[in-house]
């Protein structure tokens, strides 16, 4: 069982953390490579943060979305354990979303767009009506979607805007 102090930390689903985080760094330096001029490291940590706040936010809502059957398919994870709050868990989505649109607005226009692309799509993938996952199909491609527009595209266009 986890603690509730590992809580926050398992709720991140650090293995989509360390994607994301690889992801940014890796074609930041591409797109430094490709304008013959290395990113601004202020620019990448933006993009990292807000793409992580995006992705925190997407596998928050959908355990807030799955408790009861998380119950039973993956009894590790922290809300279904009971290790961390309802309460807790939906400040940190809130405050993931805030702070991905904060950091999109700071940024531009192309890491805003992408960021609130995550957020909408995240939610779909999640939530009624759409409830996206229970599609093979539209659950893929809304996660290589977001995963490539998010990560991707925030990444390669920042730096020049």
């Amino acid at each position: 069982m986890i603690s509730t102090v590992h809580a926050p930390v398992a709720f991140s689903r650090p293995h989509t953390i360390i994607g994301t985080s690889v992801s940014v760094v890796a074609l930041a330096l591409l797109a430094g490579l490709h304008a013959d001029q290395a990113v601004p490291w202020w620019q990448v940590l933006l993009v990292l943060i807000g793409g992580l706040a995006t992705n925190i936010y997407i596998v928050g809502i959908n355990q807030l979305a799955d408790i009861e059957i998380d119950r039973i398919n993956k009894p590790w994870l922290p809300l279904a354990s009971g290790a961390m709050s309802v309460r807790r868990a939906r400040l940190i989505v809130m405050g993931c979303v805030l702070a991905a649109v904060a950091i999109g607005a700071v940024t531009g226009p192309f890491a805003l767009a992408a960021f609130l692309i995550g957020i909408v799509v995240g939610t779909a993938y999640s939530l009624p009506p759409l409830r996206l996952k229970r599609y093979a199909m539209w659950a893929a491609l809304s996660i290589a979607g977001v995963r490539q527009t998010v990560v991707g595209f925030s990444t390669w266009m920042v730096p020049s805007r």
